[in-house]
């Protein structure tokens, strides 16, 4: 039979942060910021090859805020100038993405017993739904206060798809024949966030549990080497470097509001964490 897995576990959003200026009717602009939350990921993994693992996968995230904000406004013809009514501006607001994505995963396999390693890539498309809703309303202090000052509705709703190209590695910790822990990161190469277009650019770390439903074990552990020479520490370290720097790297880039550190925190983590895990490694093969 051939090995068919799933998985799912959280998933943090690099898109997290979506800033829309706004002009209405007077206002300079105001800047509003839409968290995000975590979302969710499933994936269904069929083993073509030995070496070859073929991945779908799903993911949603979605989130909603709101924001309203009052000045008051004073008479410009009357002096003394005094307050004649309160506007207020009122923004509610909400984001869902559904990504689809088809992945080819090679596993290889470390000197860690029941530790392996996961390296791939591939295509889909995401589904992104907005819906802007804005308000400013007047209350006036005296009777004609809100004269000149209509209320200013707006409504804006939008459903876009984007394709996706993405790159994805991680690790995999087997805990029992059937049953494996997982943690990877999925880095999307996209163009950055414009909320013009809703092309909202991110990348996702995500953990959670695979299960072998039919056939043999999960995506893949050490085991893999069997028959072969035992994989070296040099190896091993540098492996294990290079997706724990990338996941490290992912948390830290999705915590913040910056392109310029999303774009880069990934994958320089990643070197440094393969670096620094080779140097380790290779220490260790020259002492045992």
């Amino acid at each position: 039979m051939v090995p068919v897995s799933f998985g799912a576990g959280p998933i943090v959003t690099g898109y997290h942060l979506v800033e829309l200026p706004r002009l209405v009717s007077g206002w300079a602009g105001t800047s509003f910021l839409v968290k995000e939350p975590s979302g969710l990921t499933g994936s269904v993994d069929v083993r073509l090859r030995r070496s070859l693992i073929l991945e779908g996968e799903v993911t949603y995230a979605s989130g909603a805020g709101s924001l309203a904000s009052t000045q008051a406004e004073y008479s410009q013809f009357e002096r003394p100038t005094r307050f004649v009514a309160d506007t207020t501006f009122f923004i509610d607001e909400s984001l869902s993405q559904t990504s689809v994505v088809g992945n080819l995963l090679v596993p290889v396999g470390t000197a860690v017993p029941r530790v392996s390693t996961f390296f791939g890539g591939g295509g889909g498309v995401r589904a992104t739904v907005t819906r802007l809703d804005t308000l400013l309303s007047c209350a006036p202090r005296v009777p004609t206060g809100c004269d000149g000052r209509p209320d200013v509705e707006g409504h804006e709703r939008e459903t876009t798809f984007t394709p996706i190209l993405q790159a994805t590695y991680g690790v995999e910790i087997l805990v029992l024949p059937r049953l494996s822990g997982f943690a990877a990161l999925r880095f999307p190469f996209e163009p950055a966030s414009d909320y013009d277009d809703n092309n909202l650019t991110g990348f996702g770390v995500t953990a959670g549990v695979l299960l072998a439903l039919a056939g043999g074990n999960t995506l893949g552990t050490s085991e893999v080497m069997k028959g072969r020479r035992t994989a070296s520490h040099f190896r091993t370290g540098t492996l294990l470097g290079l997706v724990g720097g990338g996941i490290v790297g992912g948390l830290w880039a999705a915590g913040s509001s910056s392109d310029d550190l999303r774009a880069v925190a990934p994958p320089m983590m990643s070197l440094y964490g393969a670096g620094i895990g080779a140097a380790f490694g290779a220490l260790l093969d020259a002492v045992f």
